[in-house]
């Protein structure tokens, strides 16, 4: 039986709402995205956000917090800020974004074994270029 740990935090799950695929279509029409709620499950961002005493608290945190989350989500669909919608208010966010609150996260991955995969990332990390520096790939001449 796989071991549980909770984790004293709240988890954010942020997915595309109608209003999102409506306006990524509007950007996009050559490459048009059916929205379906069955897509979501591979749409949906998921952020640890501090514990809270309730939902409502947890409500007010994002009230104050969104702006950052919808300028992420707006980003990963499209890049050219001039292309997003001219307001970016509390009332945008929740037009263009679906979201919900999760109150039990569990991990099943013990700390050692978390340790044990931090470690061995590290040892696998080759990119680093001769002053130790790890090396940017997008500079890199590979011909």
């Amino acid at each position: 039986m796989l071991p549980f740990y909770t984790i004293n935090r709240y988890a954010l799950l942020l997915k595309p709402g109608l209003a999102l695929v409506k306006w990524v279509n509007s950007i996009f029409p050559d490459d048009p995205i059916v929205y379906e709620p069955q897509m979501l499950h591979d749409n949906t961002d998921i952020y640890l956000i501090p514990e809270m005493n309730s939902i409502e608290d947890a409500e007010d945190w994002l009230k104050e917090h969104f702006l950052g989350f919808l300028e992420n989500i707006l980003e990963d669909w499209c890049e050219d800020t001039d292309e997003w919608p001219e307001k970016l208010d509390w009332n945008a966010f929740r037009e263009l974004v679906d979201y919900t609150f999760q109150t039990n996260i569990i991990d099943v991955v013990t700390e050692e074994e978390d340790e044990e995969e931090e470690k061995e990332e590290e040892d696998d990390d080759f990119d680093d270029d001769v002053a130790g520096f790890p090396a940017d790939k997008d500079e890199l001449d590979w011909e």
